[in-house]
């Protein structure tokens, strides 16, 4: 563990925002309660089908896939990057309704999942049942400030849309660096306040959405990461791409429009460095030193050597 001396974030005066952090806790539980009641019952389906290729394609036309995702390339490296620690022990913090856990089953991992919500954790324990997964995924009712986990415990970190809702509570990633263990990795798809325009648009979004606990990341965020962790990364920037969501219509126009907000990413961003600072949507990767038990070669390598020609690992 980092030392104790080592700076702590502006934003982690626990003592003067002690009652915020409940009251924002309990809010949530009950935001989360609500709309995972909302929800279609708990069902078996095919994970490949029906998780995976939604989220990872714009799919052709004509066909159900057919979608404008302005995140698919993200989902895509995200969910191929977790499939290389098959055998491994994942944490699947706010696990939701917990499709995210069944596709790490699916795809050979050994899973523990949380969320503050006690109507998601049903939910997602009865989505592990009729899915056949029970013998391979755990679900806990479990507050991030309180882990109950033994230290060293897991090999991966993850969640999808997670960590901007757990990040402001205090001893999020301190928690997180005690479970994993030496060498692990914590990784996630994150929203960043580092574009004037979506940072403005992003509170209306969430009020007309009735969303709850929403937050993107800023500096203060990773000087914390940094001052627990001992490696942070950001990579994968979203700058010109993250403008797809104003074209999120399935039509062929929109589509070619997002690709091309993508493909400007992929020539301006190397071209000129310094538009990265505007981000918007980005990997989070935060790492613990030390080699796993066992051989060196089984040490998680970084999400930056699964995603050739999507930025490195040190631009931050």
């Amino acid at each position: 563990m980092q030392s104790a001396d080592k700076e702590t974030s502006p934003n982690r005066d626990t003592a003067k925002k002690g009652k915020l952090f409940e009251r924002d806790a309990a809010e949530e539980a009950i935001h989360f309660d609500a709309r995972i009641e909302k929800r279609s019952p708990p069902r078996a389906f095919d994970i490949m089908e029906e998780y995976y290729w939604p989220l990872t394609t714009f799919g052709e036309r004509g066909t159900p896939r057919f979608r404008c995702n302005n995140r698919y390339a993200f989902y895509k490296r995200h969910l191929d990057y977790l499939r290389t620690f098959s055998g491994k022990h994942v944490l699947n913090v706010a696990c939701g309704s917990g499709e995210l856990s069944l596709y790490l089953a699916h795809c050979g991992l050994d899973v523990t999942a949380l969320d503050i919500s006690r109507k998601a954790t049903e939910y997602a324990r009865e989505m592990a049942r009729l899915n056949g997964y029970v013998d391979r995924i755990r679900v806990d009712l479990q507050d991030i400030r309180h882990l109950d986990y033994k230290d060293e415990s897991f090999d991966l970190i993850t969640g999808e849309d997670a960590l901007h809702h757990l990040i402001k509570y205090e001893n999020c990633l301190e928690n997180m660096y005690r479970v994993l263990k030496p060498g692990g990795v914590a990784v996630f798809i994150e929203n960043f306040a580092f574009d004037p325009l979506i940072r403005l648009m992003r509170p209306v979004n969430w009020w007309i959405k009735g969303h709850a606990g929403e937050y993107s990341l800023g500096t203060e965020d990773l000087r914390y990461a940094r001052s627990v962790f001992d490696d942070v990364g950001i990579s994968n920037h979203a700058v010109f791409y993250t403008y797809s969501r104003f074209f999120a219509t399935p039509t062929l126009i929109n589509r070619k429009v997002a690709r091309f907000l993508k493909w400007m990413d992929e020539v301006l961003l190397p071209a000129f460095p310094f538009l990265k600072r505007f981000h918007s949507l980005a990997f989070l990767e935060l790492r613990k030193k030390g080699l796993p038990n066992g051989p060196p070669s089984e040490a998680a390598p970084p999400v930056s050597a699964n995603m050739s020609g999507w930025g490195q690992i040190r631009d931050l």
